[in-house]
């Protein structure tokens, strides 16, 4: 069950671009609950809310690129890629202590995730019951990649949280390119580290049709 908890909100935000983000936050960290009574208190209160920097961001996003590349490697060594993944998405994406909201680039079936399970499914194809689909392309992060690098459009930093938006560029063994394009929610954890709250990903547009993640030439 989600633990999105939605009560009559009586903390009122001013409607400018900081406002919303520290709505944001604040919505993200305290699971989305808010007390009763006039003097209203989020959940996780303690929690760090000071700005977040780009150099945070970057951190983050390179430790998720390093780690789709590590977990391919590891099932290239015969090691124990299923545990790596875990590993991954337990320590980037925020699902300890937050609602996690997660939609792959290729997921048809069923493109929404929000389970630990189906977002662990999408990058290695570990449950094949449950996301038939994810076996069809192998998991994502088993392809395997030898890197990834974000060519960032745009980022919206502020107290706790943050948004990022942009490209993402996966190379595969025989070095060829592969683009998508992402949008990002960051929130701070208890021990000041940057975690996934939201992820879209998709492939760009070309023309009249969304397409892979082959280069094309807009008419």
């Amino acid at each position: 069950h989600s633990r999105l908890k939605y009560t009559e909100p009586v903390l009122t935000m001013n409607n400018t671009p900081m406002g919303c983000l520290v709505w944001i936050a604040a919505m993200l960290l305290s699971g989305c609950g808010w007390a009763d009574g006039a003097n209203a208190e989020l959940k996780y209160s303690s929690q760090d809310m000071t700005d977040i920097t780009e150099e945070e961001v970057r951190a983050a996003q390179q430790a998720w690129g390093n780690s789709i590349g590590d977990i391919g490697r590891v099932e290239v060594a015969g090691g124990d890629f299923e545990a790596r993944a875990g590993a991954f998405v337990d320590s980037l994406y925020a699902l300890d202590f937050t609602d996690v909201l997660f939609k792959p680039t290729m997921a048809e079936r069923i493109p929404f995730r929000t389970t630990r399970s189906g977002i662990v499914s999408y990058f290695v194809a570990n449950a094949p019951a449950a996301f038939p689909e994810d076996v069809a392309h192998g998991g994502f992060a088993r392809k395997p990649w030898r890197g990834v690098r974000f060519e960032v459009a745009g980022n919206w930093l502020g107290p706790g949280a943050a948004l990022s938006m942009g490209h993402y560029i996966f190379t595969d063994m025989n070095d060829t390119e592969h683009i998508a394009e992402f949008s990002m929610a960051y929130v701070r954890d208890i021990s000041k580290r940057l975690r996934i709250a939201l992820h879209h990903s998709s492939f760009p547009f070309c023309g009249e049709e969304f397409v892979s993640s082959r280069s094309c030439n807009l008419p």
